[in-house]
Protein backbone atom coordinates (compact mmCIF):
# COMPACT_ATOMS: atom_id res chain seq x y z
CA UNK A 1 0.00 0.00 0.00
CA UNK A 2 1.19 3.50 -0.87
CA UNK A 3 -0.23 6.98 -0.22
CA UNK A 4 -2.60 8.25 -2.91
CA UNK A 5 -0.48 11.38 -3.35
CA UNK A 6 2.44 9.22 -4.56
CA UNK A 7 0.34 7.86 -7.42
CA UNK A 8 -1.25 11.16 -8.48
CA UNK A 9 1.47 12.16 -10.95
CA UNK A 10 2.22 8.72 -12.39
CA UNK A 11 2.15 9.03 -16.17
CA UNK A 12 -0.62 6.48 -16.70
CA UNK A 13 -2.84 8.07 -14.03
CA UNK A 14 -2.41 11.49 -15.66
CA UNK A 15 -3.08 10.12 -19.17
CA UNK A 16 -6.15 8.28 -17.90
CA UNK A 17 -7.40 11.49 -16.25
CA UNK A 18 -7.01 13.60 -19.40
CA UNK A 19 -8.52 11.01 -21.71
CA UNK A 20 -11.56 10.54 -19.48
CA UNK A 21 -12.38 14.24 -19.55
CA UNK A 22 -11.36 14.83 -23.17
CA UNK A 23 -13.83 12.18 -24.39
CA UNK A 24 -16.75 14.23 -23.11
CA UNK A 25 -15.30 17.53 -24.28
CA UNK A 26 -14.57 16.24 -27.79
CA UNK A 27 -18.11 14.87 -28.14
CA UNK A 28 -19.47 18.32 -27.28
CA UNK A 29 -17.04 20.10 -29.63
CA UNK A 30 -17.89 17.82 -32.56
CA UNK A 31 -21.61 18.23 -31.86
CA UNK A 32 -21.32 22.01 -31.76
CA UNK A 33 -19.38 21.96 -35.02
CA UNK A 34 -22.04 19.77 -36.66
CA UNK A 35 -24.74 22.16 -35.41
CA UNK A 36 -22.90 25.07 -36.98
CA UNK A 37 -22.56 23.20 -40.28
CA UNK A 38 -26.23 22.24 -40.42
CA UNK A 39 -27.88 25.38 -39.06
CA UNK A 40 -25.44 28.10 -40.19
CA UNK A 41 -23.61 26.71 -43.26
CA UNK A 42 -22.56 30.04 -44.79
CA UNK A 43 -21.28 31.39 -41.48
CA UNK A 44 -19.42 28.14 -40.90
CA UNK A 45 -17.72 28.23 -44.29
CA UNK A 46 -16.72 31.87 -43.93
CA UNK A 47 -15.58 31.95 -40.32
CA UNK A 48 -14.41 28.48 -39.28
CA UNK A 49 -10.66 28.11 -39.64
CA UNK A 50 -8.09 25.55 -38.62
CA UNK A 51 -6.70 28.07 -36.13
CA UNK A 52 -10.08 28.30 -34.36
CA UNK A 53 -10.29 24.51 -34.19
CA UNK A 54 -6.83 24.31 -32.67
CA UNK A 55 -7.74 27.04 -30.17
CA UNK A 56 -10.81 25.04 -29.12
CA UNK A 57 -8.65 21.96 -28.54
CA UNK A 58 -6.07 24.02 -26.66
CA UNK A 59 -8.84 25.51 -24.52
CA UNK A 60 -10.13 22.04 -23.67
CA UNK A 61 -6.62 20.94 -22.68
CA UNK A 62 -6.29 24.00 -20.44
CA UNK A 63 -9.67 23.15 -18.92
CA UNK A 64 -8.42 19.62 -18.20
CA UNK A 65 -5.27 21.03 -16.63
CA UNK A 66 -7.33 23.28 -14.35
CA UNK A 67 -9.45 20.27 -13.34
CA UNK A 68 -6.28 18.31 -12.65
CA UNK A 69 -5.03 21.08 -10.35
CA UNK A 70 -8.41 21.17 -8.56
CA UNK A 71 -8.28 17.40 -8.06
CA UNK A 72 -4.76 17.70 -6.69
CA UNK A 73 -5.87 20.38 -4.24
CA UNK A 74 -8.76 18.14 -3.17
CA UNK A 75 -6.34 15.25 -2.71
CA UNK A 76 -3.94 17.33 -0.62
CA UNK A 77 -6.74 18.72 1.54
CA UNK A 78 -8.35 15.32 2.17
CA UNK A 79 -7.08 13.00 4.89
CA UNK A 80 -4.20 10.79 3.73
CA UNK A 81 -5.19 7.32 2.63
CA UNK A 82 -3.35 4.34 1.28
CA UNK A 83 -4.20 2.66 -2.01
CA UNK A 84 -2.89 -0.28 -3.97
CA UNK A 85 0.71 -0.13 -5.13
CA UNK A 86 -0.62 -0.54 -8.70
CA UNK A 87 -2.03 3.02 -8.49
CA UNK A 88 -5.37 2.46 -10.18
CA UNK A 89 -6.64 5.76 -11.55
CA UNK A 90 -10.07 5.42 -10.02
CA UNK A 91 -8.71 4.94 -6.50
CA UNK A 92 -6.22 7.83 -6.59
CA UNK A 93 -8.77 10.64 -6.44
CA UNK A 94 -10.76 11.44 -3.30
CA UNK A 95 -14.52 10.72 -3.50
CA UNK A 96 -15.44 14.38 -4.10
CA UNK A 97 -13.06 14.60 -7.07
CA UNK A 98 -14.20 11.24 -8.45
CA UNK A 99 -17.83 12.32 -8.28
CA UNK A 100 -16.99 15.64 -9.95
CA UNK A 101 -15.10 13.96 -12.79
CA UNK A 102 -17.72 11.28 -13.35
CA UNK A 103 -20.63 13.73 -13.38
CA UNK A 104 -18.73 16.09 -15.68
CA UNK A 105 -17.92 13.33 -18.16
CA UNK A 106 -21.48 12.00 -18.16
CA UNK A 107 -23.08 15.44 -18.50
CA UNK A 108 -20.72 16.51 -21.30
CA UNK A 109 -21.37 13.28 -23.20
CA UNK A 110 -25.13 13.65 -22.70
CA UNK A 111 -25.06 17.24 -23.98
CA UNK A 112 -23.01 16.20 -26.99
CA UNK A 113 -25.34 13.33 -27.83
CA UNK A 114 -28.41 15.47 -27.11
CA UNK A 115 -27.26 18.03 -29.67
CA UNK A 116 -27.64 15.40 -32.35
CA UNK A 117 -31.43 15.42 -31.94
CA UNK A 118 -31.89 18.86 -33.58
CA UNK A 119 -29.18 17.99 -36.10
CA UNK A 120 -31.06 14.85 -37.13
CA UNK A 121 -34.37 16.72 -37.31
CA UNK A 122 -32.81 19.42 -39.49
CA UNK A 123 -31.28 16.85 -41.85
CA UNK A 124 -34.67 15.13 -42.18
CA UNK A 125 -36.29 18.51 -42.86
CA UNK A 126 -33.72 19.27 -45.56
CA UNK A 127 -34.33 15.87 -47.19
CA UNK A 128 -38.08 16.42 -47.26
CA UNK A 129 -37.76 19.87 -48.81
CA UNK A 130 -35.27 18.65 -51.42
CA UNK A 131 -37.65 15.85 -52.43
CA UNK A 132 -40.57 18.25 -52.77
CA UNK A 133 -38.75 20.27 -55.43
CA UNK A 134 -39.49 19.17 -58.95
CA UNK A 135 -36.44 19.15 -61.12
CA UNK A 136 -37.12 19.55 -64.81
CA UNK A 137 -34.45 19.08 -67.40
CA UNK A 138 -34.07 21.94 -69.79
CA UNK A 139 -33.54 21.14 -73.40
Amino acid sequence: MVPASVCFFKYYVVVFFYTQIMVGIMVVLVSIERCAVIFFPIWYILSYTRKKALLAILGSLIFCFVLHVICYLLLVSSPPRNISILCYGSSVYPPVASNLLTSLRISLSAIGIGLYVPITLRICQLKVTSRSHVFVQSS
